[in-house]
């Protein structure tokens, strides 16, 4: 089960934009159309970003654009391309025990610090918050050290 893509009133007028929802995760995707396309290529952003690794978004931008370049795509052809990648980037991820979301509020990073014990993941910013209240280094959950 996958995120969903919001398609009101769309009008192509130089930028398209799409939007993914998915539970606590809301991302922004603008495709820039010069006044040339498909001549020229677009300009690909994301609007919201979340921590991921960026050269896995340059890849996705570059996979946007080159998809626009190809004689038989379309902008949804892109945009939907975008929305497999994100579905792949949360399938199986589990919240993060400490804040409760797949996505960290402020640093928008995803649970990716694992604890050897117990296997659960947990976002860097909460693991620093439970380190720094807890006075030890051990996991929120099994208290194994870190």
């Amino acid at each position: 089960r996958g995120g969903h893509l919001a398609n009101n009133n769309i009008k192509v007028q130089g930028i398209v934009t799409a939007r993914y929802s998915r539970s606590d995760v809301s991302l922004g995707l603008a495709i820039h159309l010069p006044r040339n396309f498909p001549l020229s290529p677009p300009t690909v952003e994301f609007t919201e970003q979340l921590n991921i690794d960026k050269a896995k978004a340059r890849r996705w931008q570059l996979n946007i654009t080159r998809i626009l370049a190809s004689s038989d795509a379309t902008i949804l052809d892109a945009v939907i391309d975008w929305k497999k990648n994100l579905d792949k980037q949360f399938q199986g991820l589990e919240e993060c025990p400490v804040c409760y979301c797949v996505v960290h509020s402020v640093t928008r990073a995803l649970p990716q610090k694992r604890c050897s014990q117990c296997g659960n993941r947990f976002h860097s910013a909460c693991l620093y918050k439970w380190f720094e209240s807890s006075g030890n280094s051990t996991c929120p959950l099994c208290r194994h050290l870190f």
